[in-house]
This record gives structure tokens, sequence and C-alpha cells, in this order.
């Protein structure tokens, strides 16, 4: 159903229909339109419903339909025809169709040479002897008819559905293999192009080197690709196959655009035909997505809590869904609540899905800075991205790396994962990086995570069953946290080798016939602090837009609605948010500035006035770093709490090198006076903000004090500050530290040493910073 539905709406999309258009059309509401585009619809949509929208479409682009799709109403009508069959089947057999079917042989590794994709998809069938070299045939260049499939793909979809693991993933593999080279043949043997009697080398020479071209593309099963940037890559690998066919055939008369045209019109017709029967060779390697062809959001396109993924990996996996104790953590709050006041939303309603970039051309990454990440492409498809990325040989080979701003929502996308994957397809497990010795290697820290989970000491390679052919899903959460924990206890070259240490013990696991696929998540700040290797994917999370946080703050708004009403306050606006645009931007800050509204609507009441916006960063932070304290230390008696707070704000300010400092009167404050604030409690917020980032950075001095007391083995019932050493500007210490923790030029300390005097004392302007600045 899903299926079907996402064609119909690309092709409503394609063609630039809008929904409104088609609403006036078929005499219906635009919620209902939505629902048949977006397949939320439990029963095939009518057929006079679909003809009318295909015939709407074509009016609109004049028969000319966008690239790899149809506006054919019989080839529509035949397609909705299989849906309705496919319903019935399913309503009267309800257990799962792969049950019913010959069980897919297993496939131990991936083939990407011709010959050993054409045997990965005969699968041991009989009637296909001498396939590889038929289909090859064409490029001898003797004038032979191109050859067909032969039935190589039928059922293909339904072997895809019955494997498992290194199997499917082995399968899509080879299919994008199969339909890239056979496109060329085809198109070969069409062209009219023959033997050259001028040849210096045997006919076969220009096979093996069409291959060889041919075979230096990551398709999409390989690792999970942009459709504009495979398309790209298909067309330039074609163009260079065409000079090998030119310049060793006899070509005269022949174009080379003709040739590379066919080519690349023959592979859209054999990837059309494959997708449709296979949905998930569609999700790795669509070449033409015109719901981004553009390369901006869709508007209202996110979703929330990764709802899609979860249907995406059902879908695949026979409607087998996430165990119902994974499951069950859907419905805890986004952040944790204590006491009374305004509700939390849970994590599938609370978590908008985020924007991201993925990080291209891994020879000039530079994955720390944010004027880098600027310039890769926005995208709105998290949950289509993951979902790809998990069915491709590149996700069990190298990590996927997740970089984000404090706050932006990475560990929440972590737990939304684990409680997303289906069991029967993946064994998920969760590794809080804070919570494992930072001086085991990475089979010791999933072993420790995989003993606090369930209570038993288990090896990694007895946890899951190797019959099951379940691929292994392992989430490190907070590499950052990971870097300060070794500062003492691990050497830089152990440190800098992390993730080269996870792709090889991906790689030993594969060839040991246990495939496991690593998402780490960190920081951005620390990204240029650990050497990515060049096969692993990276993202990065982008804050949130405008339409974002309206999403947020209606999703606030309906969870809150008897506290509002019982209290007598206003839900927090878009209007109110507005002045406080740099905050909101990030989901964590964004929920610390809709609680502290939520009593006595502050920020509605004084309209942005009467109250300094440093003031407010104080607070958010001071919030902040109570919310730190009870993540690492867990709930303390009230006394002990805030002493272990303002212990956190001065060791923090310590480590940035700022003074503790008498607080300044604000006009207007509300609540009580502190008499003390450390100089960086504010600061390093409004820095940020200053810089042109939009976010703040307080989190990393707040943090600083807890990581080193805690890896050092301290007692964390403990908060008296432990001794602070400064080292020198630039010295591997001081660069070890985030960026907004740094003592050397362009750090705290050098970006503050021309507002204190010689005695360490700010300068009148201190009190004085805007975040406008």
């Amino acid at each position: 159903m899903a299926d079907f539905c996402s064609v119909l709406r690309r092709l409503v999309r394609g063609c630039d229909v809008q929904q409104t258009e088609l609403a006036r059309a078929l005499h219906r509401s635009n919620a209902t339109v939505s629902e048949l585009l977006n397949g939320r619809r439990a029963t095939p949509p009518p057929l006079d419903d679909v003809l009318l929208i295909v015939s709407h479409c074509r009016a609109r682009v004049e028969g000319h339909p966008p690239p790899g799709l149809s506006l054919d109403p019989a080839w529509w009508r035949t397609r909705l025809a299989e849906l309705e069959d496919t319903a019935e089947a399913r309503r009267q057999r309800p257990e799962p169709r792969a049950s019913a079917e010959k069980p897919q042989p297993r496939v131990e590794s991936v083939a990407f040479d011709f010959a050993g994709a054409v045997d990965v998809l005969i699968g041991g069938r009989d009637g296909f002897d001498g396939l590889a070299d038929e289909l090859l045939e064409p490029l001898q260049l003797n004038g032979g008819a191109a050859v067909e499939l032969r039935g190589l793909m039928d059922g293909f979809g339904a072997r895809v559905r019955a494997g498992h693991g290194t199997t499917r993933t082995a399968l899509l593999c080879a299919a994008d293999v199969v339909l890239l080279v056979t496109a060329f043949c085809d198109a070969v043997a069409g062209s009219g192009i023959g033997h050259s009697t001028q040849l210096s080398h045997g006919a076969g020479d220009i096979t093996t080197e069409v291959l060889q071209e041919l075979g230096r593309i990551d398709l999409g099963s390989a690792r999970v690709r942009d459709t504009a940037e495979l398309r790209e890559e298909i067309s330039a690998a074609y163009s260079s196959a065409t000079e090998i066919v030119h310049g060793l055939g006899n070509a005269y008369g022949h174009p080379p655009h003709d040739l590379i045209q066919q080519a690349k019109r023959r592979y859209e017709q054999l990837l059309s035909s494959a997708t449709w029967d296979c949905p998930e060779l569609r999700l790795t390697s669509e070449t033409y997505d015109v719901d981004r062809e553009d390369g901006q959001p869709r508007t209202g396109a996110g979703g929330v809590g990764l709802h899609r993924l979860g249907l995406l990996l059902e879908e695949f996996a026979n409607g087998r869904t996430a165990p119902a104790g994974r499951r069950e953590r859907l419905r805890a709050p986004i952040a944790s609540a204590e006491g009374s006041g305004p509700a939390i939303p849970t994590l599938a309603a609370g978590y908008v899905n985020p924007h991201f970039r993925v990080a291209a051309h891994p020879v000039d990454w530079e994955l720390s800075s944010d004027e880098w990440w600027q310039r890769q492409p926005l995208r709105d498809d998290i949950e289509v991205f993951l979902a790809a990325h998990l069915l491709t040989d590149r996700a069990t080979r190298a990590p996927l790396l997740v970089l984000g701003h404090p706050g932006a929502g990475k560990s929440l996308l972590t737990k939304l994962i684990e409680a997303r994957l289906p069991e029967t397809e993946f064994f998920c497990l969760r590794v809080e990086l804070r919570h494992v010795p930072a001086d085991m290697d990475v089979q010791g820290q999933m072993e420790e995570a995989l003993f606090r989970s369930t209570g038993r000491r288990t090896e990694w390679p007895d946890a899951v069953d190797p019959a099951s052919g379940a691929v292994r899903v392992v989430l490190l959460d907070g590499f950052d946290e990971l870097l300060q924990a070794g500062a003492e206890r691990l050497d830089m070259r152990r440190r800098w080798d992390y993730l080269k240490s996870i792709e090889r013990f991906q790689q030993r696991e594969t060839e040991l016939g246990r495939p496991t696929a690593i998402v780490v998540t960190s920081r951005t700040v620390v990204a240029d602090q650990v050497f990515t290797p060049t096969a692993s994917t990276v993202i990065r999370l982008e804050p949130f837009d405008d339409d974002q946080i309206a999403d947020w703050l209606e999703i606030w708004a309906v969870t809150n609605r008897r506290h509002f009403i019982t209290e007598g306050l206003e839900p927090l606006t878009q209007d109110v948010v507005r002045p406080h645009r740099e905050l909101a931007s990030q989901p964590l800050l964004l929920l610390m500035l809709a609680l502290y509204d939520a009593v006595g609507n502050p920020l509605r009441r004084l309209g942005g006035q009467g109250i300094e916006r440093v003031e407010l960063y104080e607070r958010l932070l001071v919030e902040f770093v109570r919310r730190q304290v009870v993540k690492h230390r867990g709930p303390l008696p009230r006394a002990a709490e805030a002493d272990a707070v303002e212990t956190e704000r001065v060791v923090g300010c310590a480590c940035a090198g700022l003074p503790d400092v008498p607080r300044p009167r604000a006009p207007g404050r509300l609540g009580p006076p502190l008499p003390r604030r450390p100089v960086g409690s504010a600061v390093p917020a409004v820095r940020g903000l200053r810089a042109g980032r939009g976010r703040p950075r307080a989190a990393s001095g707040a943090r600083c004090g807890s990581s080193a007391r805690r890896h050092r083995g301290a007692d964390p019932s403990r908060t008296d500050p432990a001794p602070v050493r400064r080292p020198e500007s630039g010295s591997r210490a001081d660069l070890d530290r985030p960026a907004g923790m740094r003592t050397g030029p362009g750090g705290a300390r050098g970006r503050t040493a021309g507002r204190t005097g010689e005695a360490g004392r700010p300068s009148r302007h201190m009190h004085g910073v805007r975040p406008g600045e």
C-alpha cells in the first residue's frame, strides 16, 4: 500500500500538481487526498480516483512523464489490480508470506563482479546455464541482438523478503550490478556499432574494460546515495564505457551521445520493473526522486518519532515489529520529568524528525566546521535514509557517524532507532559510552553494555543465534563523552583511531558471518579529534527551522492542554519564541524555554522586555546543568543537587579560564537574586550566538568538571570540585577540549582576553554583552 501510494505521490510532485487541485477535482478534502498520497490507508484507493489523478498529471505535463514514472492509465490499472490482489490475499491469509515460500538459499558474501552477481540472482535455480556470457555477448561487437534476462528477476521481491542479513544485501547488490551492465549491453546491441578491422586488441578486451569501468560505481545498495548524485555517476560511467566501445569498435556515424542516452533509458526501464516488484531496491537504488529534485526539503514532510522508519522496516520484515519492551519505550518522555507541572511529550510524539546533511567527498571533509557543513545539501528524509542505510553493504563495513550540536537530539535518535527495529531482522544494542570503561576495546564495551542490559555475562559472538540471519545493530551514543573519559586513561593514538578500530571490527565480523551495523553519535565540535575512515557515512543533524519549531510548539500545546487550562495559562507560541530564535533552534533548549514559560507565562508576560537575554540564558543554563547532574548522578536531595549544580558551573568556568564574579542586578529580574555567577555561565551561550552559529555552547563548560572527576574514578556522590590544571595555549590537552572551552587563540580565554584586566577582573563591558552583537 505504502509503495503504491509513494509512486503516485512522486508522479503528482513530478508533474507539479498541488494537493488542493486534486482535492477539488476529486471532490475530496485535503486531508483525504493527503492520506491517499502518503499511504495512510487501510484499503487500496478507488480506481476512479487513481485514474483521475493520473489524468490531471498528464494534462499538466502534456503527456511527458517525469523520468522513471508512467502516465499510462493501463499501467496504473494493472498496478492497482496487483495491489488489490495482494490486499485480498493478506486478508484471507494473515500469516507472514515468507512462511509459505521456498526458503532463499543463504548467501555468505556480497558479489560486485558481474558473473558473481548473476550467480547470486540465479540462487541455485535451473535453466540459467551460460546466462552471464549471453548477456555480455553484445560487447563482442559482432552484431548480436540483446539477450533477455530470461526470468532472472522473476520473484525477486519475494526472494529479498525471504532472505535476511547478508543474503538480502547480496541480492540487492547483485540486482544493481546486473541491471547496470545489462542495460549498457542492450544499448550496444541496438547501436549498430560493429567490430573494427583496426583492432589491436582482442574483442574480449572490450568486455573486460567495460566491466572494469562500470564496476567503479558504488551503487545504491552498496552505500546509501543521493538520487541525483547516483544518477550523475551512472551517466559518467556509461560515458566512459562508451569511449571504450567507440575507441575499440567501428563507431563511424554513431555519436557517443546516442549510446549513452540509450543505455540510460534502458537502465531506467529495467530498474523501474525491478523496483516495482521489490520496494527495498527502490529504497536503495532509485535514481530519480521528484520529492527532492529541487534540492529543498518538502514542506511538512518531516514527521515525528521516526514513525516511517518503523513502517518501512516492518514492511520488509513481513509485518513483524520491534519487541514489545522496546516499543514501550516510545511512551517515555523525551526528557526526564520531575514532580508536578507541565507534561513532557513522549518520544513517539515529541521527537520532531530533524533535517540533516550528508558529508560527501571524503577527501575534503571538514567535519567540525559549521561553514563546511552549510555547503552540503540539506535533506529532510532521515527515516528513508536510515532504512536504506541498514539495507546497504556499507552499513556492516564502516560506521555511520551522526554529528550534532548539544541538544540536537542525537541520543533520542538512537533511542528511537532501537525502538523501531524489527526483532526478526535486527538485534539491537544501545551503548551509552559514558557508562562503559573508556580503556576497553570496542568489543569489550559492547559486552559490558550487554551485561548492563541483561544482567548476564555474554560474549559478543554468542549474543545472536547465527541461524536467525539477523543483522546486529550497535548504537554507540556519546563519542564526545568517551573522548573526555579517555583524556587521562587513553593515549592519543587510541583516541584518534577509535572509529578506525570500529571499521576493522565490522569488517572482521562480516567475514565471520556476524554482520554488524554500527552507529556512532558525537558532538560536531570534537569531530576533528578522531580519524574518520573514508568508507564511513557521516551526517549532521541540523537545528530546527521555523516550520519545525511551529510543529514542536503545537505538540507541546496539545500535550499540555489540560495544564494550561487548569493553571489559566496560554501555550507558548512562535511569536513569543521568536526573540529567542537562536535558542529555539535546538530541540533541548526549546523544551527548556517551554518549561520556563509554563510557570506563569514569563516570556509571554514580558513580551521580550524587562529581562535581559543574558539573564534568560543564565537561567536556562542552570536548568541545563541541573539536568546534566541528574542524568549522570541520579536524583539527589535538594540541597545536594543545588551544591552539585553550582560546583559544575564553577568548575566549567575554571575549565574555560573564566573568573567567578558577583552577579549583576539586571532590571526586571524575576525571582530571588543569586549571590554570585561565574562569568562563563552565560557568556559561552552568548559567544556561540554572536559567532553566528545559531547555537549556544554552554554545555561544554558545564560538563568539564563531572567528566574529569568521573573518569579519575572519584566518588560520584562528591560535589567538591577537583583541581583544574590549565594547559598552555595550543597544547594537546587544550586541543582535546571542545572549541568553547579552549584557552588558545579563538578559545574562551583568547576571546575574552580583551575584556579582562591584569588581575583577571572583567571590564565594565562584560555584563553588557548582547547575543546580537
